[in-house]
């Protein structure tokens, strides 16, 4: 048993300068690790739920890092982690080793794809076992791929069979069965592993020159194939077709023997399991939601055999084998109520035998049911206050449009003097106080189980806002900010035919409840988007062809019967302009303005698309944009034809090329002393440097800073160029300073690395279509460029403007150099933006370093589709924080009735919203 875990005051130092974050900020994760390892005493698990952002990654490790010294038996710790940040939290690992640790014992730890890695993992001695082990979610129920393990199922097939010449046979073919391409093809190696023990397989395979530093099966794989007991019937008939030698048809029988080896893998896989040497003082989850529903197979590695009623026999793969669980997550509440129940219930699946805690397993049923019948209270209690909500007008608030200083003003009046409104308002307010103690009720049940922390809503030491929500037409006039962008005259037509034909499917949609308005949708994004959502329809090609999301919420419900709809849609397709003038879209030409503004100010924009054929239209528009920007500039500086200007910046760039030009000795002077003032870029100074003169000398910052007729003139220019602030009141000079100490302060060498090498290979070709200074990363885009994209645009240079669709939303850092983001399209479900959003807002983001809001564009369009998403998403982001798992509905129906109400308003939201943080004082027994 390893608990109780100590909290030792020291031991990890959370507050490193070096981290980029505040002292506040480690002082909060500090109480947070502490009172983690507290409730764990005590209780089987906790969820750490902190909004976006707040480094619930670096609390986790601490408290890994805890148990880890605690344990004595040399169990690991398990992180199990999402496969889209599988490489990151080993990489955040080395970060915490290095900067949090000193002085502290360091921790052996290793990472686990497949369940043979992780089993390989568990097969080590304990001197050299791994104290952390970070698995990838999917890593114990995906099929056993490795080759070396699926050559001992087919020794195991073959014990005991009178195969004759097909025996001597197998090891001539055993290369084109396992599909091996690299390894060795020679019979007799093949011939050497089948005669042997698997655990004796890496000294033969040394012998023919194929290093391994762990043995290729692992032993519970190894276990149950000596039991004789598995039913490998299908591979022995499969190997009895193998032929003696070589024919045309090998192919064939080869497949049927794959097929077979795969389906005898499948079936005995929980065997291995069960049969594993597996025991872990902790396990920590990312992205805990995902075990909300017990179908899903995450969730039924947890899962046990309730009607045993024996907490300590459970069925489930993972049950009984840990101790406590940590699960993270930061859209809890996102849940419905019965959801969380059942997150909460796999806490039931730790290890009771072996690692008691305070609370007994009959007591957390108790405290589990108690919190059911709260939640079930505070359920009823919200969604009635959510019923009476929707029968207030919005013009008993206000003859005008009822903003939200309006709507709060009035709220405040009612509610403190209800007995002077009407009847139907005091019911209103009876039941928000009714809710708001249902809502305290849960919370005191809910608090033992969930820490949440709330990010500070205005700027270290200071009043600035974090964050500007800028809506509607403000991504043009920043003083705009209540109406959405107007449609020309010239583009009118194909909207105002979009608004019938969506009340077409708003009505179809109200007599059969279901149906959305895709089409309207993709207007409202962009005339491409548009065009391919009619495609699509048409196609039957399924949504994720046309979008980056994680699910297709659908089309409209109307069918191709429907001739009144699909001449109307007809129309409208007929109504677009020309190609050409595409760029001329509303939103497009307000998101391409508004992001060439930024550039120009030498600013970095994140823009967030949901349709890929939008994503490829803003990369497209705004490399024109920039470009042509580029010519116009440079053609008026030196009095020269806008086509001759690409040749000049070229001829202008070749001055940083060679070290004796004058402008590579000026740079040079001026950024080496910079990178000289970190000791740990000594080495390689040089690359540094060579990073900073790739971005300099390039047409993209030439155009927009220099531009010079004279080699002597570039230079002074240069000089001014990096002295001259951009928005936020940062100097290039200045951004370096931060790269550089970023990279020789905050960096382990590894990470280092990548960031260099990123930069280094980054595309900052002069094509037209392709900018330097804008990227695309969606999941049309292979993952390692996405990669080398994210690093360098999380530094001061190539590329600035980034668009990007829901493969950025999780798991991925962009705050260090951007605090601007777009969000081009809205979504339906609030908490998608906020992930989104929280790609910027970090610990130590640009708008810590600068001390100015992060600024977050939600731009629509008037009276369209697009205005009605905005208002149901912000009247959903208010009662999501009250109604636990509020519907998701889309349908046109649904959301015609969210985007007419009247919105919650901001305080009454927050007043009933859970308190579910740290105190600042450490808690005490």
């Amino acid at each position: 048993m390893t608990w109780p875990v100590s909290f030792e005051r020291g031991r990890v130092a959370l507050h490193v300068p070096d981290r980029g974050i505040s002292t506040a900020d480690a002082a909060r994760q500090e109480r947070t690790v502490q009172e983690i390892l507290r409730r764990l005493d005590r209780q089987p698990g906790v969820i750490l739920a902190d909004e976006v952002g707040m480094g619930k990654t670096f609390v986790a490790l601490a408290v890994a890092a805890f148990v880890a010294w605690t344990e004595r038996r040399g169990d690991p710790v398990i992180v199990m982690v999402p496969p889209s940040v599988k490489d990151k939290w080993p990489r955040e690992y080395s970060v915490f080793a290095e900067k949090c640790l000193a002085g502290s014992a360091r921790l052996r730890t290793a990472t686990a794809t497949t369940g043979v890695d992780l089993l390989k993992r568990l097969d080590d001695s304990k001197r050299k076992r791994a104290q952390i082990i970070f698995a990838t979610h999917g890593a114990l129920h995906r099929r056993l791929t490795d080759r070396w393990t699926r050559l001992a199922f087919l020794q195991a097939a073959m014990h005991g069979r009178h195969l004759g010449k097909k025996r001597d046979a197998l090891p001539q073919f055993a290369a084109e069965i396992l599909q091996l391409k690299t390894e060795a093809r020679d019979a007799e190696f093949y011939r050497s592993l089948l005669r042997s023990s698997p655990l004796a397989w890496s000294e033969v395979m040394r012998k023919h020159g194929i290093e391994v530093d762990d043995a290729p099966v692992p032993e519970a794989v190894v276990g149950v194939l000596k039991r004789r007991d598995v039913d490998l019937r299908g591979l022995d008939h499969a190997l009895e077709q193998l032929p003696v030698r070589w024919s045309e048809n090998i192919g064939q029988r080869t497949m049927a023997i794959r097929r077979e080896l795969g389906r005898a893998v499948r079936a005995i896989w929980p065997q291995v399991l069960a049969r594993a040497r597996f025991r872990s003082p902790l396990l920590v989850l990312d992205e805990a939601h995902h075990l909300k529903n017990p179908a899903t197979r995450l969730a039924s590695l947890f899962a046990g055999d309730d009607a045993e009623g024996d907490a300590t026999e459970l069925d489930g793969a993972l049950a009984g084998r840990f101790e406590r669980m940590l699960f993270l997550t930061a859209t809890p509440f996102q849940l419905g109520h019965g959801e969380l129940l059942q997150v909460l219930d796999r806490f039931r699946a730790i290890d009771w035998k072996h690692g008691p805690s305070a609370m007994s397993v009959e007591q957390f049923d108790g405290a589990r049911s108690r919190l059911r019948d709260a939640l079930d209270e505070a359920q009823v209690a919200t969604t009635q206050l959510d019923r009476q909500w929707q029968r207030i007008e919005p013009s008993e608030v206000s003859s005008g449009d009822a903003d939200d200083t309006r709507v709060d003003s009035w709220w405040q009046r009612i509610n403190t003097s209800p007995e002077q409104v009407p009847e139907r308002l005091r019911a209103v307010v009876s039941a928000y106080r009714r809710a708001h103690s249902a809502m305290r009720a849960a919370e005191s049940e809910l608090a033992p189980w969930i820490i949440r922390h709330l990010r500070a809503r205005t700027l270290p030491g200071s009043g600035e806002p974090r964050r500007r929500r800028l809506t509607g037409a403000a991504i043009r006039r920043e003083d705009d900010r209540r109406c959405g962008i107007e449609v020309e005259e010239s583009s009118l037509l194909p909207f105002l035919l979009a608004a019938r034909a969506e009340a077409m499917v708003s009505h179809r949609s109200r007599l059969r409840g279901s149906g959305r308005a895709t089409f309207a949708e993709g207007l409202a994004s962009s005339y491409e988007a548009f065009l391919e959502t009619r495609k699509s329809s048409q196609t039957d090609v399924s949504g994720p062809d046309v979008v980056d999301e994680d699910a297709w919420a659908g089309g409209t419900i109307l069918d191709e019967a429907d001739g009144q709809f699909h001449r109307y849609v007809d129309r409208l397709r007929a109504s677009l302009p020309s190609e050409r003038e595409y760029a001329a879209h509303p939103k497009i030409a307000a998101t391409v303005a508004r992001a060439a503004a930024l550039w120009q100010a030498g600013e970095k924009v994140l823009i967030f698309c949901h349709f890929r054929a939008t994503s490829r239209a803003l990369e497209s528009h705004l490399s024109r944009t920039l470009l042509d920007e580029l010519q116009q500039r440079t053609a008026a500086r030196l009095g020269i034809a806008p086509e001759a200007a690409m040749g000049e910046l070229q001829r202008l760039a070749e001055g940083f090329e060679k070290p004796e030009r004058r402008l590579h000795r000026a740079l040079h002077d001026a950024i080496l002393p910079i990178i000289r003032t970190e000791e740990a870029l000594s080495a390689i100074e040089e690359r540094v440097f060579g990073v900073v003169r790739r971005f300099v000398s390039r047409p993209a910052f030439l155009g927009r800073h220099i531009g010079a007729a004279s080699e002597n003139e570039a230079v002074e220019l240069l000089h001014e160029a990096l002295h001259t602030a951009d928005e936020s009141s940062l100097t290039l000079d200045a951004k370096i300073r931060g790269f550089v100490r970023f990279l020789g302060r905050r960096c382990v060498p590894e990470e280092r690395e990548q960031y260099l090498a990123a930069l280094e290979t980054v595309e900052t070709g002069m094509r037209r279509e392709h900018l330097p200074s804008v990227r695309r990363c969606t999941g049309e885009v292979d993952e390692d460029t996405r990669r080398r994209v994210l690093l360098s645009f999380n530094t001061p240079f190539f590329p600035e403007i980034l668009v990007a669709s829901s493969v950025l939303a999780e798991g991925v850092d962009l705050h260090l150099a951007c605090r601007h983001v777009i969000h081009h399209d809205l979504c339906w479900n609030p908490s998608t933006l906020e992930q989104r959003t929280g790609r910027v807002d970090r610990l130590g983001a640009k708008a810590d370093t600068a001390g100015r809001s992060i600024h977050v564009y939600l731009p629509y369009i008037a009276q369209t589709q697009d205005e009605k998403m905005y208002r149901v998403v912000c009247d959903r982001e208010r009662w999501f924080q009250v109604v636990m798992g509020e519907d998701y509905r889309c349908d046109e129906w649904a959301t015609d009735r969210l985007a007419a109400r009247l919105p919650l308003p901001e305080s009454a939201a927050r007043e009933l919203a859970f308190r579910l943080s740290v105190p600042e004082a450490p808690a005490t027994e």
